[in-house]
């Protein structure tokens, strides 16, 4: 039985968690599957995203329960959020951030 092609229609890739040299990645996107409402999406892709791999699906209102969760259990404050939206005004306002790590380093192309 062959497979069924499944429709997709990514809106937005909002960023990528890591990569590697194989092409191979996690990134984070907004994807309408089989027409239906967006979804946020964390899952592996390859380069340049023509395929889809396993990963997770959640609602905007489930991403907001996520967030609050991940913050009650100290995987981020408020604080450490409010340093990471100045981070990226200033990033933003001179360029396009390209890739962040947990040492605070950016690498990001002037516009």
């Amino acid at each position: 039985m062959a497979k069924k092609e499944i429709k997709r229609d990514v809106i937005e890739v909002l960023g990528y968690i890591r990569g590697d040299n194989t092409g191979w990645g996690i990134n984070v996107s907004k994807i309408s599957w089989e027409n239906e409402p967006t979804t946020l999406n964390v899952r592996h892709v390859n380069e340049p995203a023509d395929i889809i791999s396993k990963g997770i699906s959640i609602s905007d209102y489930e991403a907001s329960l996520l967030t609050d969760i991940l913050i009650k259990n100290d995987y981020g404050s408020v604080d450490e959020l409010k340093e990471a939206i100045k981070r990226r005004e200033f990033f933003t306002d001179y360029g396009e951030i390209i890739n962040e790590n947990e040492e605070d380093i950016f690498v990001f192309r002037i516009n």
